[in-house]
């Protein structure tokens, strides 16, 4: 198939880029493939059985071509009706498990729009059941980094979440400063300080991010990183 013509990303798009291409392997090694003592529990591997189904995982070259070949200029999963595991929580909430969707401009990182969402299965309704959150910087009386609860991911509505939660309020403010810490916001959000930090140390090297978490940590003592 012609991809067409190669993208230049810009420097912050780039960072994205290379965050979510990391992701997408620590998918593929927690949910398909998961190293020994770090499988996700019995009840989060069937409900993401369950899920991929009807939520297909992106996979590593589908994002590749949605961001340096695709011709459109905003990278959307739910376009592409994708979604992005990310890797199971740990503690009591290990049941959950963690979706990830993303709307992106190819050219510029400002517009980048996160959703999440917290799956289970649910055994007494026999159903799979969730809550979410969207985060991004909007607009008007909501121009600021900020978390808004949502119902569904707009891939298609497999998991039954409370049609009565409201949408627009609460808005709660973030401490981002760019798109990549937005990311580091919401990553922190999921999965709490140390399990964090273990992240971003599997990612590994990824374009420009140490700028970026430099300015991710002054919000918190230097010494809390692990």
């Amino acid at each position: 198939m012609d991809s067409g013509k190669k993208t230049k990303l810009d420097q912050d798009v780039r960072t994205l880029y290379d965050i979510f291409q990391a992701l997408c392997r620590q998918q593929r090694r927690f949910w398909f493939s998961p190293p020994p003592q770090q499988e996700p529990s019995r009840r989060a591997r069937e409900a993401w059985e369950s899920l991929r189904e009807q939520w297909p995982p992106i996979r590593e070259e589908e994002l590749e071509l949605a961001f340096m070949y695709g011709d459109v200029d905003t990278v959307n999963f739910a376009n592409l009706r994708r979604v992005l595991y990310l890797p199971p929580l740990s503690h009591h909430e290990c049941d959950f498990v963690p979706v990830l969707t993303i709307e992106c401009s190819r050219r510029n990182a400002d517009g980048l729009k996160l959703s999440f969402m917290l799956v289970r299965d649910d055994e007494v309704e026999q159903q799979l059941v969730g809550i979410g959150f969207r985060m991004e910087k909007g607009e008007g009386e909501h121009g600021f980094y900020h978390a808004q609860l949502i119902r569904d991911l707009q891939t298609g509505a497999c998991v039954e979440c409370p049609r009565w939660l409201p949408e627009t309020q609460p808005s709660l403010p973030i401490h981002a400063v760019s798109s990549a810490t937005l990311l580091l916001c919401t990553l922190l959000s999921i999965y709490g300080l140390d399990s964090f930090w273990k992240l971003i140390n599997e990612i590994g090297q990824v374009h420009r991010l140490p700028v970026h978490l430099e300015q991710f940590s002054e919000w918190f003592p230097r010494n809390e990183r692990r």
